[in-house]
């Protein structure tokens, strides 16, 4: 099949590296000029075949493909990038919620992230799949480093990645298996019941620890167990200055019952009626000033395992925008965009067709070498190919052979007459000496 030149990628630095994959910074170089900074989640090579990792990073780029809200992460293809499975997302400058401890978020620009981070939540859950019906998108995994925050306060929900949907052309199996991290995950996901009040109670975690720079805690075992924990963190969080509207939104969210917290769409609306009636910075405003000082601190990570600093994608004619690609490390070559790789190696150089040479001279002849022997006549019987560099058979016995069977017969003689000589001692002493020797004359001379 005729494949389509793919686009090409300047590996820039690592942003991230974990035991599955590498997000990379990189930029998307197109024609006339074009560029724009991309990120390219890449699925480690020593994972590739490992349960089912692969599915789930092709699975993510799918759905994540299918969602639109400001405030997810978007996604721009799923492509193989040296022999990897690699998805294509936007890039965005920015800091996790982590990234502001031991500082606290206000709660004015606090309440706006919680209000964007319900936003998308609910938009996953309700947005329409190809069949028409919702997706049912859970997250699985909300916390504070997978929550990022920019600089002009954009918020973006990251690593969909364990999320778990009703999507059809979906390939990793839903498991009996409790996805999620410690500390935020709520009550009813540790009996493996799952549904969108599960990532609620995870927001209500979020928006805790970035109003106090501290942790919430696990959640209790027994719901007795599990109020005190609550309520105790919501004095906590009183004696902060925290507003009781803002308490009462958190302990609601963190109920120990799922049918008693509130959907992610109410989460969303409350945030915005409470957000107006608090003093405070806005949350851009805040974000201009409180994020640039991070981004400074954050290592670039200029090291990288691919092949070479520039890569290019090549469409393959596979489900999901799946690739080959070619790569070469300068960025001048315009031939990188439209190379074909049916009848040459990833990496072989690229060189316009040279004109064909005038025809050499014949050789002379060379001599004939002398006719080989005639092979043994055949026997009817199953014959091997006789070794090129072993001699002929002969029917005069080696000189070695005829040692090998000399010491065989003289060890014959050896064990026979020691065999004899026993046998006559053994005689000798029970019949006695003279009684022995008149024997044995007697067998001497025949009588």
């Amino acid at each position: 099949m005729q494949t389509e030149a793919g686009r090409r990628y300047r590996i820039l630095g690592t942003l991230g590296k974990g035991g599955f994959g590498t997000v990379y910074r990189a930029e998307l170089l197109g024609e006339g000029g074009f560029v724009r900074q991309v990120a390219l989640k890449v699925l480690n090579a020593n994972v590739e075949n490992v349960g089912d990792v692969a599915q789930r990073l092709r699975d993510e780029a799918r759905i994540l493909g299918m969602l639109r809200h400001r405030a997810i992460l978007q996604v721009d293809g799923l492509v193989k990038l040296d022999d990897r499975w690699t998805v294509i997302m936007e890039f965005i400058e920015g800091v996790d919620l982590l990234a502001f401890r031991p500082n606290v978020v206000p709660v004015g620009p606090a309440l706006e992230i919680l209000s964007e981070m319900a936003g998308a939540l609910h938009v996953a859950y309700t947005w329409p799949g190809p069949d028409g019906q919702p997706l049912k998108l859970i997250h699985r995994d909300i916390k504070p480093p997978n929550i990022l925050l920019t600089k002009a306060g954009e918020t973006k929900v990251l690593d969909f990645g364990i999320a778990r949907a009703s999507f059809g052309a979906r390939e990793a199996e839903t498991k009996s298996v409790m996805f999620g991290s410690p500390g935020y995950i709520a009550p009813e996901r540790m009996d493996f019941v799952e549904g969108p009040a599960g990532d609620v109670y995870s927001c209500g975690v979020v928006l805790f620890e970035i109003l106090m720079a501290e942790q919430f805690g696990k959640a209790g075992a027994r719901p007795d167990r599990h109020a005190q924990i609550v309520e105790r963190n919501m004095d906590r969080a009183r004696e902060r200055g925290i507003p009781e509207g803002v308490t009462k939104l958190m302990a609601s969210m963190l109920d120990y019952h799922a049918e008693h917290r509130p959907t992610a769409r109410e989460v969303e609306s409350q945030c915005r009626d409470l957000r107006s009636a608090i003093k405070g910075p806005w949350l851009r405003d805040w974000a201009e000033k409180a994020v640039p000082p991070l981004l400074e601190n954050r290592g670039t990570g200029g090291d990288h395992d691919f092949s070479n600093s520039v890569i290019s994608e090549r469409s393959s004619g596979l489900t999901g925008a799946s690739a080959t690609m070619s790569f070469d490390g300068d960025v001048k070559k315009s031939h990188l965009a439209s190379r074909t790789f049916d009848d040459e190696p990833p990496g072989a150089p690229i060189v316009p067709p040279a004109p064909k040479p005038p025809p050499a001279a014949k050789p002379p002849p060379a001599a004939k070498p002398p006719p080989a022997a005639k092979p043994p006549p055949k026997t009817g019987l199953a014959q091997l190919p006789p070794k090129p560099t072993s001699p002929a058979p002969s029917s005069t016995p080696s000189p070695a052979r005829r040692r090998k069977a000399s010491n065989s017969g003289l060890w014959t003689t050896i064990l026979v007459a020691t065999l004899i000589v026993t046998i006559i001692t053994l005689l000798a002493l029970t019949i006695g000496g003279t009684a022995f020797m008149a024997f044995f004359l007697a067998l001497l001379s025949g009588g």
